[in-house]
């Protein structure tokens, strides 16, 4: 055996090098393998030859120019840096201070156009091996340590981007200091340019989901009173095995009557849009979340006028939050659609008295209050009836309970109606069932990607 010398600190490998792995895959139809398993010879046509030899030299002066712009580049790229310790670091910087912006564009003796011709390159032969295809617009977004986790030719595409990158940022530098042109952009949503599949984050993340049809964002918000429905619906949900994850319906409590919902509908509500308008419509960012929300009919509320008119003020809300220019009355019918309200049952009842009779909230009532001095079973369903009459509340009866414990001690009521209402047929009369039936027909009346909204009636 003969003995190797060589010096662990001379520079002997780099993950650039992965460049001419897709050159090496060509290169295994070519070869010939002897019947022990080793390859014996290379069957190429002379053709093929000379292009791998250029090709391999051609890549590997993009794997010299690499190696020198690594150290300033590919931490921005993969937007981590590795130090041993304070003073190394400092040092690093030091060092990124003193470099000149031309320093390794003369060293490598070329033109910035070179590099942007490199970028866009290897940015192709990314494409063309990559099986992700569109899905690299979702990668790109991601953390880059993210990126390591792919597997096979996606890996190696990634590999290539970032290679491309490190070009394409290294000319935008030299761009910034007016050492040569701004790279061009495609023009036009629709419109690819050579350098859309860089690595580059564009931000933009909730069009891209939507795009992707991924949005995270609910297809519904169902608003509720209190606690006690907070705690039920998503029971309810379950009977019926109806999605329970906040990107279908998510379930908010209003808190009450007089809470204002302004908030909640300029953040969760408020259509988001691009900059520009697109055929005489808004493309939406995201798609479009609905509100439905279930009033107790009492308070400001009382009446059908007044809670048409606080839907009104929503729709106001939300029409606020867009340009001027876009309000038109289009858009407003628009954002009216999107906002719902109705009661638990045509009385306007709160969730207890709409799904529980008098008998019922006086025995769950009774189990929860811990009083030493509390109405007798007659005085306690006289007070519940009188409740029921005047809209009012029954944490008076649960002796400092929460309607959390209310709702734990309903539950099992309600769910022997539904078992024996769903084996008749009949579980759509229930208010709660109702409800969710129309929550679940709102979720899924709008699409969740390519969704625009038109500014003028058609």
């Amino acid at each position: 055996m003969v003995d190797v010398k060589y010096s662990s600190s001379t520079y002997l490998y780099s993950s650039h090098q992965m460049l001419l792995l897709p050159l090496i895959r060509t290169v295994q139809p070519q070869l010939r393998v002897s019947e022990n398993g080793e390859i014996n010879r290379l069957e190429a046509t002379k053709l093929w030859h000379t292009h791998a030899v250029r090709r391999a030299a051609e890549l590997r002066a993009l794997v010299v120019a690499l190696s020198a712009l690594e150290p300033v580049y590919y931490p921005r790229v993969v937007r981590r840096v590795r130090y041993s310790s304070e003073m190394e670091y400092e040092r690093y910087l030091s060092w990124l201070r003193r470099l000149g912006i031309r320093k390794v564009l003369t060293w490598l003796d070329v033109k910035p156009d070179w590099l942007k011709d490199a970028g866009a390159a290897l940015l192709d032969m990314a494409d063309d091996i990559d099986p992700l295809g569109d899905w690299i617009n979702i990668v790109r977004e991601a953390r880059p340590d993210r990126w390591t986790k792919l597997k096979g030719e996606a890996r190696n595409a990634v590999d290539i981007r970032i290679g491309a990158e490190i070009f394409l940022r290294y000319y935008e530098a030299l761009a910034l200091s007016r050492q040569a042109k701004p790279l061009e952009q495609a023009k036009g949503r629709w419109r690819r340019g050579p350098y859309d599949s860089r690595l580059k984050p564009q931000g933009d993340l909730d069009r891209l989901l939507t795009d992707f049809d991924l949005s995270p964002h609910p297809s519904l918000v169902l608003v509720v009173e209190g606690a006690t429905e907070l705690a039920i619906l998503p029971r309810v949900m379950k009977f019926f095995d109806v999605r329970t994850d906040e990107d279908f319906i998510s379930v908010q409590d209003a808190g009450g009557v007089g809470r204002d919902l302004s908030s909640l509908i300029a953040y969760a509500i408020a259509p988001r849009v691009g900059s520009r308008e697109h055929g005489g419509s808004l493309p939406l960012l995201r798609p479009p979340t609905r509100l439905l929300a279930i009033m107790d009919a009492e308070g400001p509320v009382a009446t059908a006028a007044a809670r048409e008119e606080r839907r009104q003020g929503w729709i106001e809300r939300i029409l606020l939050s867009l340009p001027a220019e876009y309000r038109t009355d289009a858009v407003r019918k628009a954002v009216d659609g999107l906002v719902e309200a109705q009661t638990w049952n045509a009385r306007g009842d709160s969730f207890e008295f709409a799904h529980f009779t008098n008998r019922e909230l006086v025995v769950a009532t009774a189990q929860l209050d811990g009083r030493s001095r509390q109405p007798d079973k007659a005085e306690r369903a006289r007070i519940v009836a009188r409740l029921r009459e005047t809209g009012g509340n029954l944490d008076v009866l649960l002796g400092g309970a929460s309607k959390v414990r209310l709702a734990e001690e309903l539950w099992p009521v309600l769910e022997k109606k539904l078992e024996r209402s769903d084996a008749r047929g009949t579980a759509h009369r229930i208010p709660i069932v109702k409800t969710l039936d129309r929550a679940i027909e709102l979720a899924h009346a709008w699409p969740r990607a390519n969704v625009v909204i038109p500014l003028q009636d058609r």
